[in-house]
């Protein structure tokens, strides 16, 4: 599309939506500046993952237990 053939609201929604396009982009630049700056301290420690989660062998039992239970009222329900 040629710039020329723009009306003038056009042309001042597209400056608008430039003007927030930079807005976004120094925000994102500030975000990475601050990430650099936090994984420049010794120790720090960025984006860690969670610790998982540990589950009983118990606990998955009665998981299992009943997730057959589910399963066997489905298939029963569609025998009948």
């Amino acid at each position: 599309m040629d710039l020329t053939q723009l009306t003038s609201s056009a042309l001042a929604k597209l400056a608008k939506l430039l003007k927030k396009k930079e807005a976004l982009l120094e925000r994102a630049a500030k975000i990475d500046r601050a990430i650099a700056a936090v994984a420049a301290i010794p120790g720090a420690v960025v984006g860690a993952a969670r610790k998982k989660r540990k589950m009983s062998a118990a606990t998955k039992a009665k998981m299992a237990a009943a997730a057959k239970a589910r399963w066997a009222k489905i298939k029963a329900a569609k025998g009948k």
